[in-house]
């Protein structure tokens, strides 16, 4: 499962970022409708949430910290562009 969310690269920082987006994806989608089917989507892919939740916590302190400096980050973490905003 690890080497399927590395995408072939046999990289773990890769992994767990894929790890992430897909769990943000779904919960996002509002495809965790209980806290049982997102345990077991975490079973599946031997996967701990409560690091996915303390990751996506860092996320937004990450983006709040960002912000107050003027630089915006997409929502979508799909992107990877920054820019600066233009006061």
């Amino acid at each position: 499962s690890k080497f399927n969310f590395a995408a072939g690269t046999f990289c773990d920082c890769q992994a767990f970022l894929n790890v992430y987006k897909t769990w943000l994806y779904h919960e996002n989608n509002q495809q965790f409708r209980t806290v049982d089917a997102e345990r077991r989507w975490a079973q599946i892919h031997n996967v701990d949430i409560k690091r996915l939740r303390e990751v996506h916590l860092l996320v937004d302190e990450l983006r709040n910290r960002l912000r107050q400096l003027h630089i915006f980050v997409p929502r979508d973490v799909e992107s990877d562009q920054m820019q600066r905003r233009r006061n």
